[in-house]
């Protein structure tokens, strides 16, 4: 029994310690201001609309009525954007950016909800030349009531046909206020050719 209760406590220990590496990485490429390949992830705009033809970003074209941009509650920049107790789940998609298979990605996303926890969906996902999905990366966060949180997830071992990318985040139907900002994808590392 206590084998199994120290394996289990070195397993969380890796897992702490894995995502934690994530987080240096993409902490690391900020301080070394490598550029955001996400278009517009702090929600820059000089109009409070949110539509079909937001800077950057494409949304589901029956749902842009629940999303503004919001100047008083900004984690990055001078806006966020603003879901106002989405009646139906809300899906958002980056512009897309090229990537090259044998670098790896770091992605961090900050949100604030004001009623509840929300917990939201982001991926990572590779298309080919022709468009075809290749590589799939999915991570869970849950965006905390009454505080900005920050997360990071990584993608790397893309596929060789990976040639561009785009981040999708899913909000779920909730009984909230919600802001996203500072929405960014880095260039974390290359591996070396073999």
């Amino acid at each position: 029994m206590r084998i199994k209760f120290y394996l289990l406590f070195v397993l969380l220990l890796l897992l702490l310690a894995c995502a934690n590496q994530s987080k240096l990485q993409i902490i690391d490429a900020i301080e070394d201001q490598k550029p955001n390949l996400i278009f517009n992830g702090s929600f820059e705009t000089e109009t409070e609309i949110v539509d079909s033809s937001y800077p950057g970003w494409i949304f589901d074209y029956d749902k842009v009525d629940q999303i503004t941009t919001d100047s008083d509650r900004a984690k990055d920049g001078n806006y966020s954007l603003k879901f106002l107790y989405p009646k139906n789940d809300v899906l958002m998609v980056s512009d897309s950016f090229e990537v090259y298979h044998r670098n790896g990605y770091g992605i961090k996303l900050s949100g604030l909800s004001l009623n509840e926890d929300i917990p939201i969906e982001v991926k990572f996902i590779t298309f080919n030349d022709s468009g075809e999905i290749v590589s799939k990366y999915v991570s869970n966060a849950t965006v905390s009531k009454g505080k900005w949180s920050t997360f990071y997830f990584k993608a790397q071992y893309l596929k060789t046909s990976s040639k561009y990318a785009r981040i999708f985040i899913n909000i779920p139907k909730n009984n909230s206020v919600l802001f996203l900002d500072d929405v960014a994808c880095y260039n974390i590392f290359k591996f070396l050719k073999k």
